[in-house]
């Protein structure tokens, strides 16, 4: 799961009354008893308010039907003494027709919100929009254990929409909120107070929240979705139990249907390509044109069928821009190693430590950067591997490969598929942000982001980054500095010779592979970065040693004027993949 404050919004839900009772509504509206239903207190919203004072994105205000809220103007009111317009939303359906139809060209709506996402709830959107059964508690439905987490850990709700603020206090995500309200009275909320949402996955208060909570919704199985038309609601055996239990609304005979299925692995990997639950609009859009629809943006990274283990390990000074790209890319990875320069001045650490299948070892360079020691370091970690294969990566650096089409980031699978190999080598594209391209957004998958660059492979510095770094554990081999070479015997001055020999005629004790995979080489990928990690964290960190044997050349020269000039360049590249 991403950390609360990398989302691109936060919500406040300033009510639970709403005109409608819409088929697995992310609020359970439907479900709620009438003692169960509140407009949140004006106080409440004043330390809601107080609390998001340095959130850096957007804010909106939800519901239920936030125009119910008797005080909606007082909310307001206050909304405007602390926020610019344009940082808040309102997220609305409307009142009944007999009052308002459209509430956009409310005068105090248009000067407190800069922008209003406004969802009418008519007849085409219920005869052709489909929701995802969130009534299906995943609990019941996965029985592998570790599959039902992984699948958590990537739900596309918490990583594409909100933590949320309602009556009853504060939640990482919007779903488990209005489950602890329907279920639980509220009680796993946390205070209103400030910095809450800076919790990290890894905290024990947002553990807790998730273990609690998240298994008993269906928000994260890839399944089929239902047509809202339908009106009849999947609700597993022991969440129906549950629910009449609490006399909630909507749960006998017609308007419920008793969901026994459970999914296997192959099952859930089927059904990936084809699910699309975050377009819940769809009588706006088609799946395939709906940015945010993708359940996951990439292959699904649960490990199902990689029966190879595999450890990714690299080294980071400064990689706070990076990272989230970075971890996310590699998040099916059974562990990250990660060599940490302590000289690092960012929250890297932070960032880095908030991924649960990150190991960090810290460490520090006596004179800078030093491409020899960072080697030495690299070399002695692979063969403390615990994986049955390592990968050798840079932050800049995303290993991948294409199946139907389509971009695959397991590279277990791969394994799996191309078996008798003990090392692969690995094409890293140079890549530059396109005239046409956007900027780049850390909750999506990094490759898909940058897919424009240079083509040639082969000569100048574009040869150093064919690259031998996915190797198998337990193989005598010994990275040169930058990975970019590999020796297959220990480096001692005779056994160098040894080595330079076998190269030359082609000889190896190892089985490489003949088909290289891909990857993406990020240095360039967009100035936003380029310039300062090149500059300042690479370039004025050159150690004497690095200096004197030429190692890494082309940050010894490197100015933010010469790296423009390069982006320049290449701003209509081709399309690589």
């Amino acid at each position: 799961m991403q950390p609360i404050y990398k989302a691109w919004c936060i919500q406040i839900d300033v009510t639970s009354y709403c005109v409608h009772a819409c088929l697995y509504c992310s609020r359970y509206n439907r479900h709620l008893r009438p003692d169960q239903r509140a407009h949140m207190p004006v106080e409440t919203f004043a330390a809601a308010l107080r609390s998001l004072h340095d959130w850096p994105t957007q804010i909106g205000i939800i519901g239920g039907e936030p125009l119910l809220h008797p005080e909606f103007k007082s909310l307001n009111a206050q909304l405007r003494q602390h926020f610019p317009k344009e940082k808040l939303g309102l997220w609305t359906s409307g009142l009944p027709k007999t009052a308002q139809e459209d509430p956009r060209g409310d005068p105090d709506i248009q000067m407190t919100y800069g922008f209003v996402a406004y969802n009418p709830h008519d007849y085409e959107q219920i005869k052709k929009c489909r929701h995802q059964p969130l009534t299906v508690a995943i609990n019941e439905a996965v029985p592998d254990r570790d599959l039902m987490w992984q699948l958590i850990d990537n739900c596309w709700v918490q990583r594409t929409w909100c933590a949320t603020i309602p009556h009853k206090g504060a939640y990482f995500c919007e779903v488990a909120a209005a489950q602890d309200i329907l279920l639980n009275d509220g009680v796993n909320a946390w205070p209103i107070e400030p910095d809450w949402w800076k919790r990290l996955p890894a905290s024990k208060e947002f553990r807790t929240q998730k273990e609690i909570l998240c298994p008993n919704c269906g928000m994260a199985i890839p399944m089929e979705r239902e047509l809202l038309l339908k009106q009849t609601e999947k609700i597993t055996p022991r969440s129906l139990e549950r629910f009449r239990a609490l006399e909630l609304k909507r749960v006998q005979g017609k308007d419920v249907e008793l969901f026994t299925k459970q999914f296997s692995r192959d099952e859930i990997r089927e059904n990936i390509p084809t699910w699309y639950p975050g377009n819940y609009r769809e009588d706006l859009r088609e799946d395939e044109l709906s940015t945010e629809g993708r359940g996951f943006p990439g292959e699904l990274l649960t490990g199902a069928g990689g029966k190879q283990s595999l450890e990714v390990l690299t080294m980071w000074y400064n990689e706070a821009y990076l990272a989230p790209f970075f971890l996310k890319h590699y998040a099916y990875a059974d562990k990250i190693t990660l060599l940490y320069d302590a000289d690092t001045t960012d929250n890297t650490l932070e960032i880095a430590k908030s991924y649960p299948n990150v190991s960090v070892i810290p460490f520090r360079f006596p004179d800078m950067m030093d491409d020899e020691l960072k080697r030495d370091l690299l070399n002695a970690q692979y063969k403390r591997a615990e994986c049955d294969w390592v990968l050798c990566v840079d932050a800049d650096e995303f290993v991948f490969y294409k199946k139907a089409g389509d971009f695959c980031y397991d590279l277990r699978r791969y394994l799996d598929d191309n078996p008798g190999y003990d090392l692969f080598n690995v094409t890293l594209y140079q890549v530059y942000r396109h005239i046409d391209d956007v900027a780049l957004d850390p909750d999506l998958y990094p490759v898909p982001q940058r897919r424009h660059g240079d083509p040639n492979v082969t000569e100048g510095i574009n040869a150093l980054y064919n690259k031998p770094i996915l190797v198998r554990k337990g193989q005598d081999i010994c990275w040169s500095p930058g990975c970019h070479f590999i020796e297959f015997l220990p480096p001692s001055l005779l056994r160098k010779f040894a080595a330079l020999f076998m190269r030359l005629f082609a000889l190896s004790p190892v089985t490489i592979s003949p088909i290289p995979l891909m990857g993406a080489h990020w240095s360039m990928a967009d100035p936003i970065f380029a310039v300062e990690r090149r500059v300042k964290n690479r370039r004025a960190r050159q150690s004497k040693n690095n200096l004197a044997k030429n190692l890494t050349f082309h940050h010894h020269a490197v100015t933010e004027e010469s790296i423009m000039a390069e982006f320049e360049q290449h701003m209509h590249d081709p399309r690589l993949f």
